[in-house]
Formats: C-alpha cells, sequence, structure tokens
C-alpha cells in the first residue's frame, strides 16, 4: 500500500519527549549526524497518525474525546532498531529514519488514536502502528538498505502529544497539545 506526501492542510498527531528533556539534539542523533551529514529533526517526534478535518467542529469534537482518552495513558519509552535512509517528497531531500521496536504501549496509543478519529467520522491516513521516526533531514549520504542497530537504541521517553496542521513544506501550525502522565 502506498500512502501520500504530506499536505498543506492534514494533521498529524504526534508524539514528542516533554519539551523541558528535549535537548537541541540527543547524544545519539549528533552520532548519526557526524556520519550521515544533515540537521537533527527538530522536534524529535514520532507520527502516531495523520488526517484530514475540514470542519473545525469535527476537530473540537475529536480533540475533546482525545483529551479524555489519553488522561489514562502513560509517557513511553521509544527504541530504534534499525536506520533506513529514504527520500522524502516531502520534504525534497534524503532523510534518515528509524525503526521503532514495537511494544504494546506503543501499538495501544495509535490503535486508540485510529478508533478516535473513526468515531468521529475521521479517515486515519496511516492503516498501521507508527514505525519511523524521523531522525536527520536533508542528509548528505545515502545507502539503499537498512542497517540494524547492535542493540536497541533508547530514542527518547514520549510524554507529550500534540496535533499539528501542515501549513507549508516545512511549516507547522500547532494545534494542541497535552502531557502524558497515566
Amino acid at each position: 500500500m502506498v500512502i501520500r506526501s504530506a499536505q498543506p492542510g492534514d494533521i498529524f498527531i504526534l508524539l514528542l519527549p516533554e519539551e523541558k528533556t528535549q535537548p537541541v539534539a540527543f547524544p545519539w542523533q549528533r552520532r548519526l549526524q557526524a556520519q550521515y551529514g544533515g540537521q537533527c529533526t527538530q522536534p524529535l517526534h514520532v507520527s502516531l497518525q495523520r488526517f484530514t478535518c475540514a470542519d473545525p467542529s469535527y476537530l473540537t469534537a475529536f480533540k475533546n474525546t482525545l483529551q479524555a482518552a489519553i488522561s489514562r495513558v502513560k509517557p513511553l519509552s521509544l527504541e530504534g532498531i534499525a536506520l533506513q535512509p529514504l527520500f522524502s517528497n516531502f520534504r525534497q531531500n534524503y532523510i534518515l529514519k528509524c525503526r521503532l521496536q514495537q511494544n504494546e504501549a506503543i501499538n495501544s496509543l495509535a490503535a486508540m488514536i485510529s478508533q478516535q478519529l473513526q468515531q468521529h467520522n475521521l479517515t486515519p491516513d496511516f492503516p498501521w502502528c507508527p514505525e519511523l521516526v524521523t531522525v536527520l533531514e536533508d542528509i548528505d549520504r545515502t545507502a539503499t538498505d537498512e542497517i540494524l542497530l547492535h542493540s536497541p537504541e533508547t530514542l527518547f521517553v514520549g510524554s507529550t502529544l500534540l496535533l499539528s496542521r501542515v501549513v507549508a513544506r516545512n511549516e507547522y501550525l500547532p494545534l494542541w497539545q497535552w502531557q502524558l502522565q497515566g
């Protein structure tokens, strides 16, 4: 299945580290940057879902339901298991993605978000659980194959949920933000 590139108007649901714990770049990002070049993705995040919504009342109702549902969700640790250089049609450059080790916490959160969207007649764009995190943008060197890491690498603890609308390439409008505290 081919998923279209992001477009202006798309709304993303992102999982980020808590703002006060996110450095300009994590030490492991700097190591990868030394190897591949490019810029560290800021803010570092995993896209849990993407959707479109033309009716602001649907978006408000979804936001209220999502806020209530995530009140029981605890921050979750995300670990990377492999690296994958890819060309990004949206960014129009090469990026370095990190494949996530799947776990019950991330899968449950993604499933709950997709279910909440569907209950509000909003169609989730991603039919699977989140599996890739963009760690570097505009990398200098590319490889063609996935590179397995020697052992899982802790990327960050996801504790902030953000709804963000794409305005234009590399321009986003934050809509709502919540801290996971479970």
